[in-house]
């Protein structure tokens, strides 16, 4: 099973190496300098990561879970999100840009002015999120439910 745990960013660039982050708990680990961009992501919990201000564009994320991270100013911009979920994290000015986010749940996140200008959301849910400032210019969200949020100035400029 420890197998499976990932303490260092020494540990996380050799599985990314083999091409892939499949299956397994990165725990406590800070990679705001490494960033994750266009990484392959599947079953995988990142709780308590830090990527501050960290290139995560491009990735390909799937039944990923955020627990507890820090992502203040990441640039997850071109990513596909599928089945994947954010619980507790923070997000402020987070940039999700021409994302695809599919079945992508954020519980209890701090998200003031992130961007999803260009994105496309579907059957998405924010419940209990602060959305101050956020900005939905040019997405088009589909089935996606905010539920019980602080929604203070929330850009949906041509937004479908």
């Amino acid at each position: 099973m420890t197998d499976n745990v990932l303490r260092t960013t020494d540990e996380l660039k050799e599985r990314l190496e083999q091409g892939k982050l499949d299956g397994c708990l990165v725990t406590d680990v800070d990679l705001s300098s490494v960033g994750l961009p266009e990484a392959t992501v599947s079953d995988v919990t990142l709780r308590r990561v830090g990527l501050h201000a960290a290139d995560v564009s491009a990735g390909d994320f799937s039944r990923v879970k955020f627990t507890e991270s820090s992502c203040r100013s990441a640039t997850f911009s071109n990513g596909r999100f599928r089945g994947c979920s954010f619980f507790g994290s923070e997000l402020i000015e987070a940039a999700f840009g021409g994302g695809l986010l599919n079945g992508t749940s954020f519980y209890t996140t701090r998200m003031g002015n992130a961007d999803f200008s260009g994105s496309r959301l579907q059957g998405c849910t924010f419940n209990s999120c602060e959305l101050f400032g956020v900005k939905f210019n040019r997405s088009l969200l589909i089935n996606t439910k905010f539920e019980a949020q602080d929604r203070g100035n929330v850009t949906l400029d041509r937004a479908d």
